[in-house]
């Protein structure tokens, strides 16, 4: 679970390779085929009445499970190149800046670069944590890996 954040903090090197990585706590999950490095920027409740925003960094080579959340979700990339992929849908380059919205319930997937770390800010509307977990997108990650 994203939003359980856990016990291991990031080493110095993180905290130089990414925009928000000091403070980052290391996550290690199922849902990750390697350990994924969180920080919370902007915690709830807050002044602008804002759901909280959480910084997820990707090392190179890392991806997630193919997943919905009952709200949706929106990503904003900040680091490196990621890719992010709705189920059915085109595989799309996400750069620094770039805005990707989930809808609600809709199975999507995304990830670092085989070459490139990746990071971006999460934040699901409404405050709603709920994501469903499916399998691994191991074909689309190794068409990637092929390009």
């Amino acid at each position: 679970d994203l939003h359980s954040f856990p016990t291991r903090r990031s080493s110095d090197l993180l905290s130089c390779e990414f925009l928000f990585g000091t403070g980052m706590t290391e996550l290690t999950t199922p849902n990750f085929n390697s350990a994924v490095y969180l920080r919370k920027i902007l915690g709830t409740p807050n002044a602008a009445d804002s759901p909280e925003w959480v910084y997820v960094a990707f090392p190179a080579g890392t991806y997630n499970r193919w997943h919905s959340h009952k709200t949706g979700q929106v990503l904003i990339a900040t680091d490196g190149i990621g890719y992010h992929q709705i189920k059915g849908g085109a595989l799309e380059v996400l750069h620094p800046g770039d805005v990707v919205f989930c809808p609600p319930n809709v199975v999507h997937w995304h990830c670092a670069s085989p070459t490139s770390k990746f990071a971006h800010i999460a934040i699901s509307p409404q405050d709603n944590h709920d994501v469903t977990w499916y399998d691994f997108p191991t074909a689309e990650y190794e068409a990637i890996v092929s390009e």
